[in-house]
């Protein structure tokens, strides 16, 4: 009589539970519901024991899965989320935890998975959601651009971003500044590369216009004709510009002032110091 009187109070905190998640689900935002629900679903979802038959706290949450448009996700890992831990046939593994996501976080989410990890401390296995994917490019760093040196507008980023205050000692404040200085650096190159690009397609039209122009007519007034050279040396610095970029892009040059951040070097570097290393020194009798 006392048990009976236990699962009735334990299925109606179950269905009040699911009740409060019914009026929350009725919002149209994305909703993930994720933990230890206490209850199995299907045959596949246990080990061990007695065997699985439906009870009210299965047909609960499926029935609310189903009313409010909720599914589970792939998940990577051990199968069984909680152990009974016995030893033979009383020992039981059951999938407890799980993760439920409406419609509309798995339409947001970019990457939707599920992964148990490792039961260790406890008889449940951790359950982590993995919701977004984290794009590597493979830059772990950023170098500094020769090309930088042909523009003023590069001298008054590092002096501008050198003046700002940065909390920390001295070596995290120089640490700091050059990272900052550094990334800036960057981000104005990206910009400014591009733009070089369009616009030596657009030199290019426009010198093309002109020397049609002058083939046409033999020749070309003053203002004409000053223009034209004037977008033939803009040209030149443009085409100067992403000459400087690509060598550099093709390690020509750093090869050449023979790079100590490649595998060739670092070989050539450790084969001298091994050969100079003094290992045991010997007397004149051996």
């Amino acid at each position: 009589m006392i048990s009976t009187v236990y699962a009735s109070k334990e299925t109606m905190k179950r269905r009040y539970l699911w009740e409060f998640f019914q009026e929350a689900s009725n919002r149209d935002i994305p909703f993930i519901v994720k933990g230890d629900f206490n209850c199995i679903l299907a045959q596949e979802d246990k080990k061990g024991g007695r065997r699985f038959k439906n009870n009210q706290g299965s047909l609960d949450m499926l029935k609310f899965m189903n009313e409010n448009d909720y599914h589970e996700v792939e998940f990577v890992g051990p199968r069984y989320t909680w152990c009974y831990n016995k030893s033979g046939g009383e020992r039981i593994l059951e999938r407890l935890d799980r993760c439920i996501l409406n419609s509309l976080a798995i339409n947001k989410i970019q990457i939707t998975l599920v992964r148990h990890l490792a039961r260790v401390a406890l008889d449940h296995c951790p359950i982590v959601l993995k919701m977004f994917e984290l794009v590597c490019k493979g830059r772990s760093g950023i170098k500094f651009e020769d090309a930088w040196l042909s523009f003023k507008t590069a001298e008054y980023i590092v002096s501008s971003r050198w003046k700002r205050p940065f909390l920390g000692d001295d070596m995290e404040v120089l640490n700091k500044k050059c990272k900052r200085t550094l990334k800036d650096l960057f981000y104005w190159s990206k910009a400014r590369l591009k733009n070089f690009s369009l616009e030596k397609d657009k030199l290019k039209a426009e010198i093309l216009v002109l020397q049609e122009e002058e083939s046409r007519l033999r020749w070309l007034n003053e203002d004409k004709l000053c223009l034209l050279k004037a977008k033939v040396k803009e040209l030149k610095v443009v085409l100067n510009y992403l000459n400087t970029w690509w060598r550099q892009r093709a390690k020509a040059k750093w090869i050449k002032n023979s790079d100590a951040n490649t595998k060739f070097f670092h070989s050539f570097a450790n084969f001298r110091r091994n050969v100079n290393w003094i290992s045991q020194v010997k007397d004149p009798n051996g």
